[in-house]
């Protein structure tokens, strides 16, 4: 079946323009048969829909061009996923919790965080992690790998994330915004930090004003015996 109407609309159609063919080859046979070879890297097909599809990961060609936004994509099926950024479509559901997904494999990932599974271990300490991705960055610490530098002062990091929140010392972006007083932060944990002043009382936030006509406190007197003195034994009777 085809996409939903609204979905329909931003697909769009692909772009005009040429894009690199399969080598001449006979007709599709039984038996497996992959008939379609790719001229480039010689990786074969047995359709040749999927050897179209292939070649443009050769020439970067993306003919699927996004309605909203103009971002193009090599296929269509790329698209359609790009689209519910758009529309906000969320069709995969947990069906533990409820909560949808724009994409199959995120939801699958989710479901781990219900399961516990922790499919991915590291090779040098066994640390096992629920997504390959968090395995990547945790290899990292072994191997001293920081293959993300800035480009203004050259430091390195090992997670991408990092150098995105490093890069906003550079130009002084505040993406983060806080709701109550509209004061802006670079990272969100300083944002999550700030409203805590904001949940706290009047009380809570200044010291306790003294009653009116309270007399000032006295400041503290030294004290005319040690603090560390021996403590006193009776005599024996």
């Amino acid at each position: 079946p085809g996409p939903p109407g609204g979905l329909r609309l931003l697909l769009g159609g692909p772009r005009v323009g040429h894009v690199a063919g399969p080598l001449p080859h006979p007709p599709p046979q039984s038996g497996g048969e992959r008939p379609f070879g790719c001229s480039a890297c010689g990786k074969s097909f047995g359709r040749k829909e999927h050897i179209d599809r292939h070649m443009r990961t050769h020439t970067d060609e993306r003919t699927f061009a996004c309605a909203v936004c103009g971002k193009s994509f090599r296929q269509k099926v790329h698209l359609a996923r790009h689209v519910r950024i758009h529309t906000g479509e969320r069709p995969f559901a947990c069906a533990v919790c409820g909560k949808s997904f724009s994409r199959k494999e995120h939801i699958g990932r989710h479901m781990r965080t219900h399961t516990g599974e922790r499919p991915f271990c590291c090779p040098t300490c066994g640390k096992a992690f629920a997504q390959k991705a968090h395995l990547e960055n945790h290899v990292r610490i072994h191997t001293g790998e920081r293959p993300f530098a800035c480009a203004a002062c050259g430091k390195a990091f090992r997670q991408k994330e990092h150098i995105h929140r490093h890069m906003r010392t550079h130009t002084g972006e505040r993406p983060f915004h806080c709701a109550a007083c509209g004061k802006s932060f670079r990272q969100k944990s300083h944002v999550e930090r700030h409203l805590r002043t904001h949940a706290r009382s009047p009380q809570q936030s200044r010291s306790k004003p003294s009653p009116p006509g309270s007399a000032p406190a006295k400041p503290c007197q030294p004290l005319d015996f040690p603090l560390c003195a021996p403590p006193f034994v009776p005599p024996c009777t």
